[in-house]
């Protein structure tokens, strides 16, 4: 009978370990999730499957936003404006450049290159509508 109520308290042990750790676990899962659809969608871009590469940007888009991951989010909307550049929809691939550089401020301090990249491609979308 002694032996049960540690066996017991261990087990309250872990559900309550569980329960308190399962938004971290989650969102981690999100985030892996949109690590992998952004990998996904690079490949079907650089075979010029735009479909499927606007498919898996757009999972990995609602991936990145249920993990609270804005450099994942910021890459999900660049990648979606090169497959609205490839279309030649331009004032969409500028729209998704836009939403990418609101996020900079979030991810700037980690990845302080990658602002000044999205800027660039603005700009070369932007002289693209000039013309």
């Amino acid at each position: 009978m002694s032996i049960l109520i540690p066996i017991a308290l261990l087990l309250g042990i872990y559900a309550l370990y569980s329960v308190m750790t399962a938004p971290q676990r989650a969102r981690a899962n999100s985030n892996r999730q949109a690590d992998d659809q952004l990998q996904r969608a690079a490949s079907f871009l650089l075979t010029g499957r735009l479909d499927e590469a606007e498919a898996a940007y757009f999972s990995a888009l609602r991936a990145a936003r249920a993990s609270g991951t804005p450099i994942y989010e910021a890459e999900a909307n660049s990648g979606l404006a090169d497959v609205a550049r490839r279309r030649g929809q331009l004032e969409q691939a500028r729209t998704y450049l836009q939403a990418a550089l609101v996020l900079r401020p979030q991810f700037e301090q980690y990845y302080p290159n990658y602002g000044p990249l999205l800027e660039r491609e603005l700009a070369e979308v932007e002289e693209e509508l000039r013309v």
